[in-house]
């Protein structure tokens, strides 16, 4: 539990997600929806990716209030491009600021 809760530490400290500039910054998928179902508690309506490389996360609160909350998934997408790379290249990593 312990670790687990560093971990969350970690993610929050890189924002508030209420913003693509404020985005809560993740190191895998399965993060946003622990954070959405565990911590927030909170019911997934619509997903999108933006072009700051965003998932934005509509979703309604226990007492009914919707809201959208940001990831950026930035270096999740620059993972999996490596990843699917034929090149050799070492791989570097440096995060877009956002507008």
């Amino acid at each position: 539990m312990w670790q687990y809760d560093r971990l969350l530490d970690a993610i929050f400290v890189t924002g508030d997600a209420s913003s693509a500039k404020t985005a809560l910054h993740v190191v895998c998928v399965n993060d946003e929806y622990t954070i959405m179902n565990y911590v927030m508690q909170v019911e997934l309506k619509q997903q999108m990716l933006t072009s700051s490389m965003c998932d934005v996360m509509d979703v309604v609160t226990k007492n009914g209030k919707e809201l959208s909350i940001y990831f950026d998934v930035q270096l999740i997408l620059s993972l999996e491009r490596r990843m699917f790379s034929t090149g050799n290249k070492p791989y570097k990593f440096k995060y877009q600021k956002q507008k």
